[in-house]
């Protein structure tokens, strides 16, 4: 079983490989060996189909592209510290890359890329090396969305700005009166409560691009919002048992278009 294999590489002090991460925490459990070749049975060995982790999955790309060969990302760099992809576009060095892996493992919209060729929190290098390399290692965080119910009552009590062409709103600050500090006293864990670069990606079943969220969220006094939290820092990665998000990663001034409040 892959639990056994997973205690054996950490027995010998070895670099866990990524497909046996999941079975940290299936250690007393049936495995799940994302096409582990060791696994027994059949069903457990479809390496199409994503893991089964309560975090925000995090995802490493090789590129190599030819001179000239654009990137294929339209990205936003709202929070000062990542790239978030707005959206995978038709050509490019990274969507010829999809082709080659399981649909998990791609590249897609809403994904957060945290690091480029090892530099990791300097944007300015990150928008050069993305911009002229044509090596590139990407390492990138997918976050788990959830789901938040709220009645707006005297006003949500949030910050917000959004990218120029983006499909959400970024969350710039929580104040200490509002809807969102409410939900945030009652959340069952960290890990459902909204902090700032925290993305509202729905509104009441909506998605679109940030004016229409927006139209949404205003002409509503009964809200449920889709969030797509903001990315894990370094040290919180690929904890399994639970997602552990009291420290958000600091951000530079963020480069916005506009900024909405909501008292």
């Amino acid at each position: 079983a892959c639990a056994q294999v997973a205690q054996s590489w950490l027995q010998l002090d070895r670099a866990l490989p990524s497909y046996l991460w999941p079975c940290l925490l299936l250690i007393e459990e049936v495995p799940y060996c994302m096409g582990n070749s060791i696994c027994t049975d059949p069903a457990l060995k479809d390496p199409t189909i994503a893991p089964e982790i309560e975090v925000s999955d995090k995802i490493e790309v090789q590129l190599e592209r030819q001179p000239g060969q654009a990137l294929g990302l339209d990205l936003d760099f709202l929070d000062g510290k990542t790239a978030r992809v707005v959206e995978v576009q038709a050509e490019g060095a990274v969507p010829a890359s999809n082709l080659g892996r399981a649909d998990w493992e791609n590249v897609k919209a809403g994904d957060h890329i945290i690091s480029v060729n090892g530099v990791r929190g300097d944007q300015p290098q990150f928008r050069r090396i993305l911009a002229k390399e044509n090596k590139l290692h990407l390492v990138l965080q997918r976050p788990v969305e959830f789901s938040v119910s709220v009645r707006k009552g005297d006003g949500l009590g949030i910050d917000m700005t959004n990218a120029a062409q983006g499909s959400n709103l970024m969350i710039n600050s929580v104040k200490s009166k509002g809807a969102i500090n409410d939900w945030n006293s009652v959340a069952e864990s960290s890990a459902v409560a909204i902090k700032i670069f925290d993305r509202i990606v729905e509104v009441n079943g909506v998605r679109g691009n940030w004016e229409t969220l927006l139209a949404t969220m205003k002409e509503s006094e009964e809200l449920n919002l889709i969030i797509s939290p903001a990315p894990i820092p370094k040290k919180q990665q690929r904890t399994i048992s639970e997602v552990l998000v009291d420290e958000a990663i600091e951000p530079a001034v963020p480069e916005a278009t506009n900024v909405t409040e909501e008292n």
